[in-house]
């Protein structure tokens, strides 16, 4: 399969999603995909403290990424009003 017809089939997917999404559901998928992005970063950053033996600091790498998400969404509710 060439990049294009990767492309296009990856495209076909995403319009596929949108049209089955109610009004204003594509934020909700933004958030959803953001809130993923930030979980799984937290839980790696989580991995890399406990090879280095500073397991300690997991609480505090997922507390920050949990503020960093309450913020990413206060500020998009900000633009959206």
């Amino acid at each position: 399969m060439s990049a294009d017809e990767e492309h296009d089939e990856a495209e076909r997917f995403y319009l596929r999603i949108r049209r089955r999404l109610p009004p204003g559901g594509e934020d909700e998928l933004n958030e959803l995909g953001a809130g993923l992005v930030f979980a799984v970063v937290a839980v790696v950053l989580w991995g890399v403290a406990i090879a280095l033996g500073t397991a300690d600091l997991g609480p505090v790498i997922v507390g920050f990424f949990a503020v960093m998400y309450v913020l990413y969404l206060a500020i998009d509710y900000s633009y959206a009003t």
